[in-house]
């Protein structure tokens, strides 16, 4: 995600968990991820809340960490985003 993303959804966090203390944002996309679920993975790709953007996915039976890396066009929106599984030495 990017700054801004990470800002609204960290300010949306403390929020809900202010009227909730049990109240985690993991939850809600949990129940998004597993409306696509396929054999050992599923993905979200979403407008949270109409305000930021969103795309993630599981990793099957990884490790659960990979880099991610972003391609943006000459005027600096993203055109494309690559994740590295680390499957290559």
């Amino acid at each position: 995600m990017d700054a801004e993303a990470a800002l609204y959804l960290q300010a949306y966090e403390d929020k809900r968990y202010k009227e909730d203390n049990d109240f985690y944002s993991y939850e809600e996309f949990a129940q998004a991820l597993e409306k696509n679920y396929k054999h050992t993975w599923d993905w979200l790709v979403t407008r949270f809340y109409d305000k930021v953007d969103i795309a993630m996915f599981t990793t099957g039976f990884g490790d659960g960490m990979y880099p991610s890396f972003w391609g943006l066009v000459e005027n600096g929106e993203p055109a494309c985003l690559v994740t590295d599984f680390l499957i290559m030495d």
